[in-house]
């Protein structure tokens, strides 16, 4: 079971998904390295796209943050989520942020992804 966490994320601005990394003191000492624990599909509407890439490369969805303006809005008065007036919107996303931390403190298995390359990812997406 992996429990000491680190978040990586891809380049860019605003990255539509992260990947979680997670390393445990057992993996330094056995050279064994990180696992993955899954995909955070970070301010996307849908996560089609990132159930297919998931499909392919053996990881799973971690946690789904939709595009949502009280997400946009806490950014703006640099505030975090649980700092902001209460409403439904928020309260929901409050609630998968707990979740996500819920099952990340339990610890998760350690995903085997199979890598691919740039090519083949803006092939199976379908971006020219």
């Amino acid at each position: 079971m992996l429990r000491s966490r680190s978040l990586l994320t891809r380049p860019g601005s605003q990255p539509s998904g992260l990947l979680l990394k997670f390393c445990d003191w057992s993996t330094l000492i056995t050279g064994a390295g990180p696992g993955l624990g899954g995909v955070i599909a970070n301010l996307s509407k849908d996560t089609d796209q990132i159930d297919k890439y998931n499909a392919r490369t053996g990881l799973k969805l971690a946690a789904h943050f939709p595009d949502l303006d009280v997400i946009r809005r806490s950014r703006l008065k640099k505030s975090t989520l649980f700092e902001m007036e209460s409403s439904p919107e928020l309260e929901a996303v409050k609630a998968e942020y707990m979740r996500l931390a819920a099952s990340l403190w339990l610890g998760v298995e350690p995903l085997a992804a199979v890598p691919m390359k740039d090519r083949d990812i803006f092939d199976l997406l379908g971006f020219d």
